[in-house]
């Protein structure tokens, strides 16, 4: 993948490219319940560091589930994810068919995942664009806190003092889907 606002981790033996600001993955179709096929790409242009309020506009693509065989988990959507440092430390907002969550990527819990918020409704389908306007102040010592709007509605803010990731940058990632991310930065 060759382009100027992303960096690729991994594609999930699929495929990924890009065209301006958008990110375009789609992993491999995963055939069993036991197999997932994921892929991540880093922005280039948007970090969060300790001490700034950081503010970006997203939009949120899923075009369809490449699950086969079996039904589609409602997570295997695109996922928004700020304060990336490595694979297992991050901030993730999921805009699942089912609700919505955001959550920690951390080592201390079970499975590395740490929920901090999530609802039921709203719901956001498969193959509708989501508008995220998300807003990540650190300018409180130990603290992280996201204040996150998707299509024009206030969703949710959270705020984390358990160890909060207070840098690093953000990313689109997708688990058994085909998704297309854009990411701009915006001025607080």
């Amino acid at each position: 993948m060759n382009c100027t606002a992303w960096d690729l981790v991994f594609d999930g033996y699929g495929s990924a490219s890009c065209s301006g600001k958008t990110v375009s993955l789609r992993p491999a179709s995963a055939s069993a319940a036991d197999e997932t096929h994921a892929g991540l790409a880093v922005s280039r242009e948007v970090s969060v560091a300790p001490g700034r309020v950081t503010t970006f506009e997203a939009n949120m693509f899923t075009r369809r589930q490449l699950r086969r065989g079996s039904t589609p988990n409602p997570w295997e959507v695109a996922w928004l994810i700020w304060s990336y440092q490595d694979n297992d430390h991050f901030y993730a907002l999921v805009l699942k068919p089912n609700g919505w969550e955001v959550s920690k990527q951390n080592p201390a819990y079970p499975g590395k995942q740490q929920f901090l918020a999530s609802g039921n409704t709203p719901r956001f389908a498969v193959g509708r664009e989501h508008h995220v306007d998300i807003t990540i102040d650190t300018t409180a010592s130990g603290k992280m806190t996201a204040a996150i709007t998707v299509d024009g509605e206030h969703l949710v803010s959270v705020t984390d003092t358990d160890y909060p990731y207070r840098s690093g940058t953000a990313a689109a990632y997708t688990e058994d889907a085909d998704v297309d991310v854009t990411i701009t930065p915006t001025k607080p």
